[in-house]
């Protein structure tokens, strides 16, 4: 397999799963009708940012053809400017709507060291798992 091109492979692993790229295909249209509507475009335009800059990232990566390439990276550039369009709703979206249950406050040092501490000593233990794990 080590001699087989980046192209080759990719359409190999990817073309296992027929569920897989019919997933692809139905985010794909389900992201587009949502670009029919105002109301959803937003929402539809993430998805497909998401989506198109996954596909033009593996395109890049795995030296897919110059064709795929160019029609993803097109895509992908016309979703990011729709995007750049409703950057002021989207910085809304992100930065001015915090819901509640996200926000942390409290005054007490004692409990914002304890919870920094769990981070740092779940992640090396997470870490040390992985490790043993891989072999």
């Amino acid at each position: 397999m080590s001699h087989q091109s980046g192209e080759w492979l990719t359409w190999f692993y990817f073309g296992y799963s027929e569920a897989f790229g019919m997933t692809i295909a139905i985010v794909q249209i389900l992201g587009a009708y949502l670009l029919l509507f105002r109301k959803s475009l937003l929402f539809g335009l993430l998805i497909l940012f998401a989506l198109m800059l996954n596909i033009t990232l593996i395109n890049i990566f795995y030296h897919m053809n110059a064709g795929a390439l160019i029609q993803s990276l097109i895509t992908t550039i016309g979703i990011a400017f729709l995007l750049i369009l409703d950057y002021e709703r989207i910085k809304k979206l992100l930065f001015n709507s915090v819901p509640s249950w996200l926000t942390y406050t409290t005054s007490s040092n004692r409990t914002k060291n304890a919870l920094r501490l769990f981070a740092i000593i779940s992640s090396i233990l997470f870490t040390i798992y992985l490790k043993f794990l891989m072999g």
